[in-house]
């Protein structure tokens, strides 16, 4: 809690508190409302709030820099777990000039004919994870969880998926591939 929404807090409390001083049963109420907006409005998302959360309008960063000018894609694999469960294999580089701290997110979704299958996101880097330095590449390997009944025999279903970093960013869009590894 910082000090912004405590005299925030504080203010409303003593508009209130002016118009019922006159009548001491209301300092109960008075007390009570004072605390709900030192808790509530402390956690609202206003302009002397902390917090790392994307206000509308501002563009997510990662080392003051947009996601497109932080990372360079290096490759794209993607193809079959066995014959039921698709992936997708990405390595990213930072390029951003600096070691990566933050946490890093993508979000990706495998779709079959006109549904979605899976929608799910992932950390490639957390913050608490060792420092992604300049120039580093990180591959992640981004798997659906939902399996398919296709086989090598009676053919492998056409799955496509689409893959973008937290701030829509795009990573990869596609099909998947219908070459099949070993679990």
């Amino acid at each position: 809690m910082n000090l912004f929404c405590v005299l925030k807090s504080f203010r409303i409390f003593a508009i209130v508190i002016h118009k019922y001083i006159a009548e001491m049963k209301h300092l109960k109420f008075l007390i009570s409302l004072f605390a709900f907006l030192v808790v509530v409005g402390c956690n609202s998302n206003s302009k002397g709030n902390n917090d790392k959360s994307n206000n509308e309008g501002e563009a997510v960063k990662v080392n003051g820099l947009t996601y497109d000018k932080a990372f360079e894609i290096v490759d794209v694999e993607t193809g079959w777990k066995g014959a039921s469960q698709p992936f997708i294999k990405i390595k990213i580089r930072n390029i951003s000039g600096k070691p990566i701290t933050e946490s890093v997110e993508v979000k990706y979704a495998f779709i079959k004919d006109d549904e979605i299958i899976d929608n799910t996101s992932h950390y490639i880097h957390g913050s608490s994870d060792v420092a992604w330095d300049n120039g580093l590449c990180v591959t992640e390997e981004l798997s659906s969880i939902t399996r398919f009944s296709g086989t090598i025999t009676n053919g492998i279903p056409t799955v496509k998926a689409k893959v973008l970093f937290i701030d829509d960013t795009p990573i990869w869009e596609g099909e998947i591939s219908k070459k099949v590894t070993a679990y």
